[in-house]
């Protein structure tokens, strides 16, 4: 064989590298996802980044603070929660670093901040990082449970 010759080996693990790249973009198109329909209010959708059991689950510094599991209970989060035109925010997200399990599950850890707007313009209102844990389902990659580990927040409005 000579070096111009690619090996069936040398192809299947150049395909394996390109699945694994193709399935990392579509977990960063999740989490893009998720962070739009809850800027913006679409509340199925951002319920529809879970898994059917997936579980979100908000911490500050570690320590527990409230978690909702299920499509019915992430939907009725999501709705009352803030979005626009009411109150406009983004969440700001850093590039994660993704690791796979295997074909089919990952975790994943991303920095976020979001800015949240106020009267006198925008502030940070949370530092923190997303722990994650996802899993690939018919319809592509979902968040089988979302820790949402808030670090810091502003301090209490005078």
């Amino acid at each position: 064989m000579t070096s111009m010759q690619a090996s069936a080996t040398d192809v299947d693990e150049l395909l394996r590298r390109v699945r694994r790249l193709e399935a990392e973009r579509d977990i960063q198109k999740l989490m893009v996802r998720y962070a739009e329909s809850l800027d913006y209010g679409a509340n199925e959708e951002w319920a529809a980044c879970f898994a059917a059991a997936g579980k979100f689950d908000v911490r500050m510094r570690n320590a527990p603070m409230f978690a909702h599991t299920g499509t019915t209970a992430l939907s009725e989060f999501a709705a009352q929660h803030t979005h626009a035109p009411d109150v406009y925010h983004k969440h700001f997200l850093s590039i994660p670093t993704v690791h796979f399990i295997d074909d089919t599950t990952a975790t994943a850890r991303t920095y976020f901040t979001m800015l949240h707007e106020r009267p006198t313009g925008p502030i940070v209102l949370v530092i923190g990082r997303y722990l994650d844990e996802l899993i690939l389902t018919e319809s592509g990659w979902v968040f089988q449970e979302r820790i949402v580990d808030m670090e810091a927040l502003p301090p209490p409005q005078s």
